[in-house]
């Protein structure tokens, strides 16, 4: 494994959140980009600005101004002693950054919750029925609502839960009990399949079938960024500036 020179910063921000690469971007501190959590693409701030087309112009903005080294390489890491960080990138290498001061976006406490996205496919869901799955909520924290029509497939639908780690961490909690809790929430509120016309003038239902995908777990930091996007304050660094004034402002539609 290639080791490459150590690079030493005053202070660096360590964390792939919006609000991580916001802060490097308003200040113009070095963004070392572990942990990278992309908005989700239909996240919307209160002023109707896409989350996710902020975040992908501030990610390149600061790699254009050489505040962010790794851009989306950094890999796995290690905080170490004597104030090192250690970078694993994804292609076999490893980079050392020291630092005096470190502003962490990285982690989550405990208590706090994950946005968890169970990527759901559905068999013999009709489109009428599409829009009320988007619309049911159960007000519980697992499998609570869902989005649907993603990337306008009516038979793909994402359920939402807000979990701690313990519960992610938790069998009870898994990718197969979320698909069959979308099952039985989608039954009670009488979503049930597809009805097939037989020739003798009765009908046929052909039950809902669902497959597992994927799962997406993300920090749930939604409120926090909408606060810091609605104030939208610009950088001040003249690196980033002069991009700024080429491509103009990342918080722009």
């Amino acid at each position: 494994m290639e080791s490459l020179e150590k690079i030493d910063y005053d202070t660096l921000i360590l964390g792939g959140t919006l609000e991580a690469l916001i802060h490097s971007y308003v200040e113009g501190i070095p963004l070392i980009m572990v942990n990278p959590q992309m908005p989700f693409y239909r996240d919307i701030d209160p002023g109707g600005l896409n989350k996710s087309l902020v975040w992908s112009k501030l990610s390149y903005y600061l790699s254009y101004a050489g505040l962010n080294p790794l851009a989306d390489k950094a890999g796995n890491y290690r905080i170490e002693e004597d104030n090192i960080i250690t970078v694993f990138g994804k292609i076999p290498y490893k980079v050392q950054f020291g630092y005096k001061n470190v502003f962490r976006y990285d982690q989550i406490k405990p208590t706090d919750k994950l946005r968890v996205l169970d990527h759901i496919n559905t068999e013999c869901l009709v489109g009428e029925d599409v829009d009320k799955v988007g619309n049911i909520n159960t007000g519980e924290d697992f499998v609570g609502s869902f989005y649907t029509r993603i990337n306008n497939k009516i038979n793909h639908l994402i359920a939402i839960s807000s979990l701690t780690q313990e519960q992610v961490s938790s069998e009870e909690y898994g990718e197969v009990y979320a698909r069959l809790k979308t099952v039985e929430v989608l039954k009670n509120h009488g979503i049930l399949g597809r009805y097939e016309d037989l020739r003798d003038g009765t009908k046929r239902l052909h039950y809902l079938k669902t497959k597992t995908i994927k799962r997406e777990i993300l920090f749930d930091t939604r409120e926090s960024e909408d606060a810091i996007l609605m104030e939208r304050k610009e950088t001040q660094d003249p690196r980033l500036k002069k991009i700024v004034d080429i491509f103009g402002s990342p918080y722009a539609p």
